[in-house]
């Protein structure tokens, strides 16, 4: 396993909704991830944005929307380990906010197409994403 599959694994295995997947399961994950630097500044995603799944693997990122009056409104900051993104992978909708790097950042992007193939054929991935999303929810409320 080269050092390019391992960083790929270190930044599924961080995610709860991978961390418990089995070994074959986890390799299927990391074959589909795209990964990218940004600087501090750069926009990692624009509203509108089709399906893909975010995952930080280093640094820190915003995700805001703006205001009709063109005030910026962070909906949440997200560090190594947290993702974005999983609701358009179910509802095939883009995403409605911003999200840009608040320093260096690495990100591994997993499409959606691509990672809707391999919840076929593992299921239990989506109850994972299900109970995170449930838990973001509670949250919320």
């Amino acid at each position: 396993m080269g050092c390019e599959c391992r960083l790929e694994r270190s930044c599924i295995e961080r995610v709860p909704i991978f961390s418990a997947l089995s070994q074959e399961e986890m390799t299927e994950v990391a074959a589909i991830i795209i990964r990218k630097e940004y600087k501090k500044g750069e926009m990692i995603h624009l509203s509108g944005d089709k399906g893909r799944l975010y995952i930080i693997h280093t640094g820190k990122v915003k995700m805001y929307r703006l205001s009709e009056a063109g005030k910026e409104l962070i909906i949440r900051i997200l560090e190594p380990g947290d993702f974005m993104g999983e609701l358009s992978l179910f509802t095939h909708a883009p995403i409605n906010s911003c999200v840009e790097a608040m320093e260096s950042t690495r990100v591994c992007t997993i499409d959606g197409d691509k990672l809707s193939d391999i919840i076929n054929k593992y299921p239990g991935i989506a109850l994972k994403i299900i109970e995170e999303l449930g838990k973001r929810l509670q949250h919320a409320e």
